[in-house]
Parts: C-alpha cells; sequence; structure tokens
C-alpha cells in the first residue's frame, strides 16, 4: 500500500469496510499519477523543442530542396540544348539532307549498259525479185531454129533461120521476176548500247513524290541554330 493513503478507522467500521474503501481509492490514485507523468513529459518536450519554429524549419527545408531541385534540373536542360543542337545539325546532313539529295541524283541519273545478244531469228517469207542484172553462161549454149538479121557490106538478110552458138564465160544481160519462198533461221550476235534517262520513265514520279516528301523536313531541319548561342541571338 502507498505510504501517502491514510485512512482513519472510525468506531463501527468493519475490515471489510475498509478494504472496500482501499480499492475504490487505489484507481483514482493511479489515473492522477498518469496524468502528472503526461504533464512533465509535455513540459519537457516543450523545453527541449521550439514548437513554434517547426514551420518555419519546414519552410525552410522546403526552400532547399526546391532549390537543389531545379538547380538539377536547369543543368540537365543546358546540357541537353547544348548538345541537342549539333545532333540535330548532324541529322540533317547525313540523314534527310542525303536522302533527299541521293533522291534528286536517282532522278537525274541514265540507265547505261551494253546488252549482248546471241540468238538464231526464224525467217520466213517470198521475197520478191524484180530487177534488171547480168548473168555470165557457165558453159556453151546453143540455140536452135533462131531468127536473125544480118547487114554485111551491101547485103541484108532478114529473118534468116539460123542455129547460134554462145560460148562460154558470155554476159547476157536479163529482167529478174520472180519469187523466192525463205525458211531459213538467222544467227544473231550482236552488242546493243542502252542509254536511258531514268526521268523518262515510270520510276520519274515516284522520284518526285519521295523528294517533294523530305524537303519540308530538309528545309525546316537546315532552318534551326547550328548551336545554343545561336539559338540565344537568334541568328542563323
Amino acid at each position: 500500500m502507498p505510504d501517502d493513503l491514510q485512512f482513519d478507522f472510525t468506531e463501527g467500521e468493519t475490515l471489510d469496510e475498509t478494504q472496500t474503501e482501499l480499492e475504490t481509492a487505489a484507481p483514482e490514485r493511479e489515473r492522477l499519477n498518469l496524468r502528472e507523468a503526461l504533464g512533465r513529459f509535455r513540459d519537457g518536450f516543450r523545453e527541449r523543442v521550439d514548437v513554434a519554429a517547426l514551420p518555419r524549419a519546414f519552410w525552410t527545408v522546403s526552400s532547399v530542396l526546391a532549390l537543389l531541385t531545379t538547380s538539377v534540373l536547369l543543368a540537365v536542360l543546358i546540357g541537353v540544348a547544348v548538345n541537342l543542337f549539333p545532333l540535330v545539325n548532324q541529322l540533317n546532313q547525313n540523314l534527310v539532307g542525303s536522302l533527299y539529295n541521293s533522291f534528286v541524283d536517282m532522278d537525274n541519273a541514265r540507265i547505261q549498259t551494253t546488252i549482248p545478244i546471241s540468238a538464231e531469228v526464224p525467217a520466213q517469207f517470198d521475197l520478191q525479185l524484180d530487177t534488171y542484172t547480168s548473168v555470165v553462161l557457165s558453159e556453151d549454149v546453143y540455140i536452135e531454129g533462131a531468127s536473125v538479121d544480118l547487114r554485111t557490106g551491101g547485103m541484108v538478110i532478114t529473118g534468116a533461120p539460123t542455129d547460134i552458138k554462145l560460148p562460154k564465160d558470155t554476159e547476157l544481160p536479163v529482167h529478174l521476176v520472180l519469187t523466192v519462198p525463205v525458211d531459213e533461221m538467222i544467227p544473231v550476235v550482236m552488242d546493243v548500247a542502252v542509254d536511258i534517262p531514268v526521268n523518262e520513265t515510270d520510276l520519274h514520279q515516284p522520284f518526285q513524290n519521295l523528294q517533294k516528301t523530305l524537303l519540308p523536313y530538309y528545309i525546316w531541319m537546315w532552318s534551326l541554330p547550328d548551336n545554343l548561342g545561336q539559338a540565344l541571338s537568334g541568328q542563323k
């Protein structure tokens, strides 16, 4: 039993009544001790920590963190800006510009080559001949019962029947009119030179469409500044 709890026994009180009174007073005393302990803790906490300064400290920490975050983001943006313009310039020159110039060159190109041909071509037709030429006799030719006219000295013989001998190698003028049938396989061996401008073929329009597609991007990227200094000054 705590020392500060004292009870006076009066006349007529029994031991049971006194015990009941103690059991009732003990919880009340414990609650009082707990309240005193909490009060002492609160007073001690207030003495060690300045509660009024907590909002100011919170805003100070928040400001420092915000400043650090902004500084890091600003440094990242500056780094990206410094490297972005050269990257865009290289991209325009090596990719977009190269593609555009390649399509222009392809549209202005010419297809030049030599095609070797080796084949047999069938020839089936009738050859019409109507020409004057000379033929040479390959042997002596005898003409019997020919009618000849002779003028010799003062004598003239007209329509005299006779036999004529035409010796070998005699040239005779003739008029040839005949049809010669032709049915042969003609061998063809030759090299054919080819020179075709691309802009005169069906490839011209696709190359033109590709150039029109890339040209706006090429011009836009070319107009961008080459570095951060040009971007800040507004001059290309």
